[in-house]
């Protein structure tokens, strides 16, 4: 799993299915048009609690929901795998039908830019 130089704190330990699957959500509405997240997306991936969620706590919720889907463990989310966070064709950047965690966190980046209308690193309520 990925997390900032802080962790996890418990909360977020026992929810990461939780974590992993509200992310998934969220990933089916950001990548065409950036949109709100919904408030249970928002509470659950602002791990610091702070109202705001920034790269670090993104890339966290990213890497659960990576980790989630990724059931055998090989850091490569099969078509099977994939189809649970309903991920566009585009992520897969070389086309080979697999997703691997770099082409994931790549794409998560850019949808993360793209939700940042502001340019300021964090995503609002």
């Amino acid at each position: 799993m990925f997390v900032g130089k802080k962790g996890l704190s418990m909360r977020h330990r026992r929810n990461v299915p939780l974590l992993a699957a509200v992310t998934a959500g969220a990933l089916q509405a950001m990548p065409a048009v950036a949109q709100p997240l919904s408030p249970e997306a928002f509470r659950v991936m602002d791990i610091d609690g702070n109202g705001r969620i920034d790269a670090a706590e993104h890339g966290v919720a990213m890497g659960a929901a990576f980790a989630h889907a990724d059931k055998n463990a090989d850091g490569i989310l099969e078509a099977d795998e994939a189809s649970m966070l309903s991920l566009p064709a585009q992520v897969d950047a070389d086309g080979d039908g697999q997703v691997t965690l770099d082409e994931f966190l790549k794409s998560a980046r850019s949808d993360f830019a793209a939700a940042d209308e502001d340019g300021d690193g964090v995503l609002l309520p």
